[in-house]
């Protein structure tokens, strides 16, 4: 019973913490869902839809505990504003983001800022400057776990700067840099940049034609596999450039054509501006004035338009900077509210926290207690249970060592008996030696000299002249034979002596 007590108190006091700490998950949670939702329309190139999303998340990410969400809304923002040529507020949005990811402690977020930043100085003609921030940059990134990617673009921005001012050794020697981190960490965004750098430093110095095209080619293949449309018109624009210099100029003029009007049916945004010019030069240096004139015309109607644009975009800024200090407002008044409440949750979540731990303690101690009773009358009887199991054991142990003695008796008669049998067994080996020995003594003394006689006779045999000599030999051999003969029946006779006298001794001792 007590202990479902302690359970439904423990119960309680999670149940308020998830309470408590609810509002604020859930508010991550919604933050999360539009910073995935930017992200995704931002890399299919619907720019214009995606900086609705960050706006949104700008406005909903001003109280302070989820303030790191604006330094990524101002990041995204700035890339967006860099897209559509809106330098100088996008400067604005890069120092914004610096500014609060130094404060939150981000910095990824602050890095690819400045790295916007330099990005900006190139396209407003500040290489040196931008140079410069580059190599802070890579000074910074250095001790950033997690940081290639960021590295390597750094690397890539600082060769852009030195293509723009013509320096084509440096250039390519940190485009190799790059290239390097792209074949270290594979990195396939920044490896097309690689590639369609490579490509324009070529159609700039007017060399390699080939192997630029097959740069772009590649690095073209290699955005569209990633779905990131903003850079694939970026490179088809490159492409209708190098095109242009072959005779095969006309495909590039198709090329920017449908890239044109794949842009403006669409919501991607693009320096189109670019396009145009690059469309109006292609086209009058091959003589097709008429239609020169034509996109003279669809360039003016779409910087028009583009001028409306910034004019709507403007009021539309204006209008959110209203709306936003008028929600600020309102979370003021909001944050005075909530501060109480939250004054009033903190007294009796701290009563709670008072009370919780005592009326544990006591539950535990008592549960101690019980247990220790239980725990003593438990180990009196095992106590009881063991004291029989010993006196049985020692019973036991007393008949197994009488058992002992009278089997150590038993083994003290069988070694006794062991001892003699070896000793018995020791002197007939050496009697049987000694036999040995003498038999060898005779075999190499005694019958060895009637077998060397024999033999020498037995040579002589070939050497005789008439029958008599060797009858005489024949009887010398027969001779020696009987003496032989005779020493080999003395020998079994002794050893037969021998060994009846053996057998005789075992007999008396087995006995």
């Amino acid at each position: 019973m007590r202990s479902q007590k302690h359970w439904k108190l423990l119960f309680a006091s999670f149940w308020l913490f998830f309470l408590l700490w609810g509002k604020h998950s859930l508010a991550h949670s919604h933050l999360d869902s539009l910073l995935q939702a930017g992200d995704s329309l931002l890399k299919a190139g619907q720019i214009l839809s995606a900086q609705h999303y960050f706006l949104t998340l700008m406005e909903a990410s001003t109280d302070p505990d989820i303030q790191p969400y604006q330094a990524q809304s101002f990041l995204v923002l700035g890339d967006i504003q860099y897209s559509q040529r809106y330098f100088q507020p996008a400067m604005l949005n890069y120092s914004i983001c610096v500014k609060l990811s130094r404060e939150h402690g981000l910095p990824q977020t602050g890095a690819l800022a400045e790295q916007g930043i330099a990005r900006l100085m190139i396209e407003q003609g500040e290489d040196s400057a931008a140079r410069a921030h580059s190599f802070n940059l890579l000074t910074l990134l250095e001790d950033q776990p997690s940081s290639e990617e960021l590295i390597g673009q750094t690397y890539h921005t600082i060769a852009k700067s030195f293509i723009n001012e013509t320096q084509w050794d440096s250039a390519t020697y940190y485009l190799a840099k790059a290239q390097e981190y792209d074949q270290l960490h594979h990195l396939p965004h920044l490896r097309g940049q690689v590639l369609a750098s490579y490509a324009e430093m070529y159609r700039q110095q007017g060399k390699s034609p080939t192997t630029a095209m097959a740069y772009v080619d590649e690095a073209l293949a290699l955005v569209d596999s990633l779905k990131h449309q903003n850079l694939f018109l970026q490179f088809s624009f490159l492409k209708a450039s190098l095109l242009g210099a072959t005779p095969q100029w006309q495909k590039g003029a198709t090329l920017l054509e449908q890239s044109i009007l794949q842009a403006r049916s669409s919501t991607i945004v693009v320096d189109l501006d670019y396009a145009y010019e690059l469309y109006i030069d292609l086209l009058r240096d091959h003589g097709q004035y008429e239609k020169a004139l034509n996109m003279y015309d669809a360039l003016y109607t779409y910087q028009q338009e583009t001028i409306d644009q910034e004019e709507t975009n403007t009021r539309r800024d204006y209008e959110a900077r209203y709306k936003l200090n008028q929600t600020q407002f309102e979370l003021d008044q909001n944050k005075l509210i909530i501060e109480r409440n939250e004054s009033k949750i903190r007294q009796q979540r701290l009563s709670i926290l008072i009370i919780s731990p005592l009326a544990i303690l006591i539950l535990l101690l008592l549960m101690f207690g019980l247990r220790n009773y239980r725990a003593k009358n438990r180990a009196h009887l095992m106590l009881e249970e063991l004291m029989d199991e010993v006196r049985t054991q020692n019973d036991e142990l007393i008949q197994q060592a009488e058992e002992l003695t009278a089997s150590n008796g038993h083994i003290k008669d069988l070694n006794e008996r062991l001892e003699l049998m070896v000793a018995q067994r020791t002197e007939t080996i050496r009697a049987q030696h000694e036999r040995l020995i003498r038999y060898g003594f005779m075999n190499a003394h005694e019958l060895r000299g009637p077998l060397a006689r024999i033999l020498g006779l037995t040579i002589l045999i070939p050497h005789c002249d008439n029958s008599a000599e060797v009858m005489q030999l024949a009887q010398k051999i027969e001779f020696e034979s009987r003496q032989m003969d005779a020493v080999v029946k003395q020998i079994n006779r002794t050893i037969e002596k021998e060994e009846l006298i053996e057998q005789v001794t075992q007999e008396t001792s087995a006995s």
